[in-house]
Order: C-alpha cells, then sequence, then structure tokens
C-alpha cells in the first residue's frame, strides 16, 4: 500500500533587532532649556516606539524635566530649565511591534551657570596698554565672551609750534580708524579737546552713473570735556558700489560717523556721502538722467543740522568752534556727454 504525502513551504523571516544612532554624549547648562539632536531607529518588525529612563549621577535628583519630543519617529532628548546641574544616564529603548527593543545610552552632562573671575575695577594710564586675564568656571564650553565696547585707537603726540597749538605744549592726539561704535572715556585733568569727525563715503554707481559722494567732515575746537565720562562715538564705514553690469544703478550711501552721541546737545554727526546720485556729506555725482547733482549736508551739531562753514555749540557753558566740510556732486548731463545716437545726458556726475 503506497500512502498519500503532502507538504507545504514556508519562508520564515528572522528580522535583526531594533538599533538606535545618535550622539552618546550632550550638554548643557541649568536654568536654559535644550534639546540634542536626532535620535533614529533601524531594523526591528513594525511601528518602532521609543521611551526613555534617567538616572541622576546624584540620588534624589528630579528627572521629570528629561523627555523625548516624541515616542516615535526621529526624536531628540528635551531637557527642561529646571533640570539641575549634575550628570545623568538617559537610556533611550526602542521596541517594535513584536516586543524585540534595542536601547541606546546617552550621557547627559547639565552644567552650573557659568561664573566669570577677575577684577572689578581697572586702573590705566593714559596713553598705555593694559591687559587684565579673566577666569570662567561651570558652564558649557565654548564660550562665546562680550563686553561693553571700549575704545582703542592709535595715539600719537606732537609739540605745538605756535601754529599747530601753543608753543612748547605736547598734545596728544587719538585716531579711530576701525569701524562701528564704542564709548571713549575722557582722561584725568583733560577738559577739552578738539575733534575731528568723519563720515564714510559713498559708493560710486555701475555704468554711466555717477561717483560717491565724500563723506561729511565736522570739526570742532574748544570741545568741553568732562574727566571720567563717558563718551559714545562711531565710525561709520563706507558705502558699496554698485556691481557693474549693462544697466546703470546707484551705490549706497556711506555710513554717519558721530562723536558725543547720535544724537543730543553734546552730539557732532558727520553724514555719510550719498551713494552716486543720493544727497549726503557730500552730495553723490548724479546719475545720468538726473539734472542736479547730490545736494552737500555735512552734518549736524546738537542736533542742529549744519551747512558747509562755521557754526558754533555750547558745552557745559563753553563755546566751541564748529567747520563743516561738504561739497555738492556734479551732474552728469549736458552737451558734451553724447551716446552714440546723439542724445545728451549718458555722462554720470563726479563724486563731491
Amino acid at each position: 500500500e503506497v500512502g498519500a504525502v503532502t507538504s507545504i513551504t514556508k519562508t520564515v523571516v528572522v528580522n535583526a533587532q531594533p538599533t538606535i544612532s545618535g550622539f552618546a554624549n550632550i550638554a548643557g547648562t541649568t536654568g536654559y532649556a535644550f534639546s540634542s539632536q536626532n535620535y533614529s531607529a533601524a531594523n526591528g518588525t513594525g511601528t518602532l516606539t521609543f521611551s526613555i529612563t534617567t538616572v541622576p549621577f546624584t540620588l534624589g535628583r528630579n528627572t521629570s524635566g528629561i523627555t523625548l519630543s516624541a515616542i516615535v519617529g526621529s526624536p531628540t532628548i528635551n531637557v527642561a530649565s529646571g533640570v539641575e546641574a549634575d550628570t545623568y544616564t538617559v537610556t533611550v529603548r526602542v521596541t517594535d511591534s513584536v516586543t524585540a527593543f534595542g536601547t541606546f545610552v546617552v550621557t547627559l552632562r547639565v552644567n552650573p551657570v557659568t561664573t566669570l573671575s577677575g577684577s572689578r575695577s581697572l586702573t590705566k594710564v593714559y596713553g598705555e596698554d593694559l591687559s587684565q586675564v579673566y577666569t570662567t568656571s561651570g558652564g558649557t564650553q565654548p564660550f562665546n565672551l562680550f563686553s561693553s565696547s571700549i575704545c582703542t585707537s592709535e595715539k600719537s603726540t606732537f609739540v605745538g609750534n605756535g601754529t599747530n597749538g601753543s608753543n612748547g605744549v605736547t598734545y596728544t592726539v587719538e585716531k579711530f580708524n576701525g569701524t562701528g561704535d564704542c564709548n571713549w572715556v575722557a582722561p584725568a585733568n583733560v577738559s577739552n579737546a578738539s575733534i575731528l569727525v568723519v563720515a564714510g563715503g559713498g559708493g560710486g554707481g555701475s555704468r554711466h552713473s555717477g561717483g560717491g559722494g565724500g563723506g561729511g567732515v565736522m570739526y570742532a575746537t574748544n570741545y568741553s570735556l568732562t574727566p571720567g565720562s563717558s563718551y559714545a562715538l562711531s565710525v561709520g564705514n563706507g558705502g558699496t558700489g554698485y556691481v557693474g553690469g549693462t544697466s546703470g544703478g546707484s551705490g549706497n550711501s556711506g555710513q554717519n560717523s558721530f562723536f558725543g552721541g547720535s544724537t543730543g546737545s553734546t552730539s557732532i554727526v558727520a553724514t555719510g556721502g550719498g551713494g552716486s546720485n543720493a544727497n549726503g556729506g557730500s552730495g553723490g555725482g548724479s546719475n545720468y538722467h538726473l539734472t542736479a547733482g547730490g545736494t552737500a549736508t555735512p552734518g549736524s551739531t546738537a542736533g542742529t543740522a549744519r551747512s558747509a562753514g562755521s557754526s558754533t555749540m555750547t558745552i557745559n557753558g563753553v563755546v566751541a568752534t564748529v567747520i563743516a566740510h561738504g561739497q555738492s556732486g556734479a551732474v552728469g548731463l549736458g552737451s558734451t556727454c553724447k551716446t552714440v545716437s546723439n542724445s545728451n545726458g549718458w555722462c554720470g556726475g563726479g563724486g563731491g
């Protein structure tokens, strides 16, 4: 007797257990909420679900502020601002639909707030350099250090000869070259100064546009100072020119420069030069289609606009003389300027 035989073939797929990838070390500072980069999972069967358990190095620390941003997808570890400074071991676990799982251990450092140590009071000799070392503790490196802006400058001296100052008197000249804002402290025993403020020049135009105007110039003599007082100043940057091309275009105006603040009773402000066809400290030369050059507006003192020439301002009851300089730009229009079609006005005006 021969029996009947039946067979069936089955393929069994054994998936790898889930795995997690991401950073094994993260750090932040207590008092400031922060998050890790994303963690991702691979392998496993079906939906992958994340969870975490957290153990602090110091027993008793509250870990409720350490959470996952999500339980599926690519979550981050979120640390609330109230989490205390300590080292925490965070075990990230991912479980698939058939309860297979994988784990990934993360070391989380929550650092104390950064403290800065060093002298709070500095004394220096006018005209001499001074350096002071400060140290940090706590916090999370690297650090970005910020301070109020204290001016640095080039210093030189000369002896007056009766023409450039009182005969036999030694004068100190400070020249601020870098652009930007800062605060200058008047030295002890210095009660007045001559102040020269020069604004940034305007940028030139493209093709047949005009040249950029020069920055306004303000020069004050017998400017009253209070020794030890701080005076805000700014050195304006020059305007950028228009990129050359087949069409004409205007450059950007230069930035203003000032001493004694940008406004107020002690301010001396030089106006930035106009960009090719704009008004400014010295008006930029006009573009070809304009019929007038830029108008010179050199600047202002104590909030009052000044035209080119001499004026006065009073500081602490002392009268200072201010001379303003500015020059209008030329007009790029006229019978001497011709295009290929023989029409007038295709020459750019000159800068102020």
